[in-house]
């Protein structure tokens, strides 16, 4: 964006691309609130002026392309990981959480995030759903949700339920090709502009995008790498028409809070170690910028895709020694509280590092695992389910 240090992001909002570069008739817009920065910007090849022949004849000007690429800096909320995944993994299949009914005396089993088990009911009201957080048994009648808002908690019996609002389920999984988008930015004017603008950028594709725990905590805030095919704004172009202007524009403003990950957990081969300590997974695109420029066309659906990063966790003497083969395993990640949505990847084949026996003792000992996942035409690299309220 044009002077863009000059000016305060105020408003991200994406949405999505039946047609490739092309606004939909009715958008539905996702408010992303928690823009820090956008490098988005276009860059002009070099133009040079060939002669036709040898004899001086007049020349043609080879007018180059613009390319559309930078990065998106943002904060990672909860309502935003269903976007981030269908664009950087693939696109999934959307459903309802539960279609289950609450039923009056009936015992019901407290959520297990990690399991995806236990009880998610739908409210009679049609816009609430009530996560199990304590098991027991339900009450004469259902719960009102007066007054609720979601994380709000109410007793039913002996029944302990959290409130959430109606919770999609993404289900999905690692894909050579990739949907695009379109993002529109809203600045308010800063010191030495004229005034404010906003810009658009269609044809879009997210690079990589990264998680990661250290030391306890969840790390929030990332940078997404972004290549698209146009941009337009309404400073340059007076034919700018805002994508909320369009008839049919409806848009869903996700939360500004925190993505609510307040906890890890990691199974290898089925085990759950005794403790994580640190985790990093980079899923990356591989696409440099001059890879999606060719003849003037973006090249969206680049089909190569790697994992990479490592884990490092603390397992019993057993757990320990099963690395010593060398052998491969599962590896399933879960980021989230039954409070909060919920990410829950699984590497199909993730290799273990050789350990030595002889350093192992009686005492869990720590273990690191680099994230190298791999995959064939049957069992995906990567395949993940998402719970959250956003509907996209």
């Amino acid at each position: 964006m044009a002077n863009e240090t000059n000016f305060t992001f105020t408003e991200l909002v994406a949405y999505k691309e039946a047609t490739e570069n092309t606004i939909p008739t009715n958008p539905k817009g996702l408010v992303v609130s928690g823009v820090i920065n956008c490098t988005l910007k276009d860059t002009q090849k070099t133009e040079t002026n060939p002669t036709l022949s040898a004899g001086g004849q007049a020349s043609r000007k080879d007018r180059g392309s613009s390319d559309f690429a930078g990065n998106i800096e943002c904060k990672t909320m909860g309502a935003i990981m269903p976007f981030i995944v269908t664009h950087i993994l693939g696109d999934a299949t959307k459903t309802n959480v539960t279609a289950e009914a609450w039923v009056t005396t009936t015992a019901y089993e407290a959520f297990n995030p990690f399991t995806l088990t236990g009880d998610i009911l739908a409210h009679t009201d049609g816009t609430h759903d009530l996560v199990c957080k304590v098991g027991g048994t339900s009450g004469a009648t259902i719960p009102s949700m007066v007054g609720k808002v979601s994380g709000d908690t109410v007793i039913d019996g002996t029944v302990t339920w959290i409130v959430r609002n109606k919770l999609k389920k993404y289900v999905g999984y690692s894909e050579p090709c990739l949907k695009t988008f379109g993002a529109e930015f809203s600045a308010d004017a800063g010191c030495g502009s004229a005034s404010t603008f906003k810009k658009r950028f269609a044809g879009c594709f997210l690079n990589s995008y990264e998680i990661s725990k250290a030391s306890g905590t969840i790390i929030h805030k990332y940078s997404l790498p972004v290549v698209a095919m146009s941009g337009t704004d309404n400073v340059a172009d007076t034919a700018f028409a805002s994508v909320k202007d369009a008839v049919g524009y409806t848009s869903q403003t996700l939360e500004e809070s925190p993505f609510k990950y307040d906890d890890l957990m990691v199974q290898v081969g089925g085990a759950e170690p005794v403790n994580g300590r640190s985790f990093r997974m980079m899923i990356n695109r591989n696409v440099a910028l001059v890879d999606a420029v060719a003849q003037n066309i973006k090249v969206s659906n680049i089909p190569q895709m790697t994992v990479e990063g490592e884990i490092s966790l603390k397992f019993t003497k057993e757990q320990y020694l099963s690395a010593y083969n060398n052998d491969s395993a599962v590896v399933k990640a879960l980021f989230g509280k039954i409070n909060g949505d919920i990410a829950h990847f699984t590497f199909n084949y993730v290799e273990k590092d050789r350990v030595d026996p002889d350093f192992s003792t009686n005492e869990p000992a720590y273990l690191t695992i680099p994230l190298t996942a791999s995959g064939d035409n049957v069992t995906k690299t990567i395949a993940y389910t998402v719970y959250s309220e956003t509907d996209y």
